[in-house]
């Protein structure tokens, strides 16, 4: 069992409020729990059964063109999955979800955006390297979360002032962002769930490609398995 992502102080809130010390129930549970790059990089990938990484104080930070020292990226956390994972001799499933790019287009900042898509490149790439020959590599999107429009500079010299951004999101430049957070369907996910773009890399892949629904999905990787 192998879960990594963001909401420690998720856990810490239970415990000051006095309901569940979910760390220490983790551990009871013989999971192995890791905090930062030191621990991610150091826990014995060929001798951990269980591991519980909780690597950011509440949902993993958007990815900037920088970024600070020491950042965790979605590849490191899929590369020490994958080299962990990699021990089951009956092989392994495992779900990677990748909430920014949404999380940056419900701001209306399309360059962060981009640059959260460059975070979903680098971690497939890391999953072609590591995963194997024998691997089924899945990328799925389930829905839109709009697109972008590229601004030509004005002729008019009214408008050339302007201080408007080439590139935005598709509710457009001066608009304030949305918060990703607060839209629901009011509907439960089964009905809700429908066809969704997919790529596919390695064992199987020939039969992905398109545009699928998670029906289809799902009898392939139970073939695979």
């Amino acid at each position: 069992d192998l879960i990594l992502g963001g909401g420690r102080e998720i856990f810490a809130a239970e415990k000051k409020e006095g309901r569940r010390d979910l760390e220490k129930e983790a551990e009871k549970l013989d999971y192995t729990l890791v905090f930062d790059r030191a621990g991610l990089e150091n826990f014995p990938a060929w001798n951990t059964r269980r591991l519980l990484g909780l690597v950011a104080p509440d949902a993993l930070p958007l990815a900037t063109s920088g970024g600070e020292a020491g950042t965790i990226r979605l590849a490191d956390l899929l590369r020490r999955s994958i080299e962990t994972l990699a021990y089951n001799l009956l092989g392994y499933f495992l779900v990677v979800d990748h909430p920014l790019v949404a999380a940056a287009a419900g701001q209306n900042q399309a360059e962060l955006a981009v640059r959260q898509l460059h975070e979903l490149d680098r971690a497939v790439e890391t999953a072609r390297k590591y995963a194997g020959k024998n691997a089924l590599i899945l990328v799925y999107c389930p829905y839109s979360v709009g697109g972008f429009q590229f601004l030509e500079k004005s002729k008019d010299t009214a408008t050339s002032n302007r201080r408007l951004s080439p590139l935005s999101w598709h509710n457009g430049p001066g608009k304030k962002g949305s918060d990703p957070t607060a839209f629901s369907t009011g509907r439960p996910a089964a009905p809700s769930a429908g066809f969704g773009w997919v790529a596919a890399y390695g064992r199987g892949s020939e039969q992905i490609s398109g545009i699928m629904n998670p029906g289809e999905l799902h009898a392939i990787l139970s073939r695979q398995l």
